[in-house]
């Protein structure tokens, strides 16, 4: 683990569809901090800039998390081509695939910094007057984003929405209606901490189960999820690659992961 240092954290970041998920933020943000500034060896693999060696016990004991909710947290950084994960023997190597794009500026930093404080002392005056303009437009673009968001999220519930069956013939013959328009307003909230093809997966494999006439209510099923996890290969990314263990003796000052798989085969 590096203590010293520091990294870079923009901005831009809030623009990431997972930003407002406290957990998948966590988890991001403990990678970043963790992952190597410098290519270095550790049990004889090249372990990149960028790149961590941990599990998932390892990161849900850091974070404070579930190890549900980190293996979430990470499925859903790696839908959104954050993280990519490669297993090395009995562990697993992380890579943050944006690395570069946030940390790749270090070297520069103090320049710029100050090059930027000289460029504010010496157009502070003229610029006082847009200020309140800038607000507004910060304001307007503000609330652009967040309706385009909004947008996105009641087209992704409609979707999902359609997947499930209307009605169903219950035992005594009569046909029972399943679901209700008030049913979009809960996956909506569900996809603040599920991605679409996460739910789209987990509504497929219910219904692929056939429950016929005692097919649950949609609200009853949102409201409680089945967790398919222990019947796939319980993997957090589907690029996952096994590659054969180096033997020779760990570089001191570099992680080592303490225990347990990413794929979860132990914990």
């Amino acid at each position: 683990m590096f203590i010293n240092g520091h990294i870079v954290v923009k901005r831009t970041i809030k623009e990431r569809g997972w930003y407002h998920d406290p957990n998948t933020l966590s988890v991001w943000v403990h990678l970043m901090v963790d992952a190597n500034f410098k290519d270095s060896e550790w049990d004889g693999t090249i372990v990149k800039r960028g790149e961590v060696v941990s599990s998932l016990s390892e990161l849900a004991r850091d974070c404070n998390l579930s190890m549900q909710e980190v293996r979430t947290a990470m499925r859903k950084l790696g839908a959104y081509g954050e993280v990519m994960s490669r297993r090395v023997g009995r562990t697993s190597i992380i890579t943050l695939c944006n690395y570069e794009s946030y940390q790749g500026c270090q070297q520069d930093s103090n320049t710029m910094l100050t090059q930027q404080q000289h460029d504010a002392n010496t157009t502070a005056t003229s610029h006082q007057h847009d200020i309140s303009e800038e607000g507004n437009k910060g304001t307007k673009e503000e609330r652009k984003k967040k309706i385009d968001v909004n947008r996105e999220l009641a087209e992704a519930a409609e979707r999902l929405y359609k997947l499930y069956p209307s009605s169903v013939i219950r035992t005594e013959g009569k046909r029972a209606s399943l679901k209700s328009p008030s049913d979009k307003n809960k996956l909506v909230r569900l996809l603040a901490k599920y991605t679409e093809e996460q739910l789209a997966d987990i509504i497929r494999k219910y219904l692929a189960e056939d429950h016929g006439a005692y097919t649950k209510m949609f609200s009853t099923l949102l409201n409680n999820l089945p967790d398919y996890s222990d019947a796939q290969e319980n993997e957090l990314f589907s690029n996952t690659k096994v590659e054969p263990t180096k033997k020779s003796a760990p570089v001191s000052g570099f992680k080592i992961a303490s225990g347990g798989l990413l794929d979860g085969i132990e914990y």
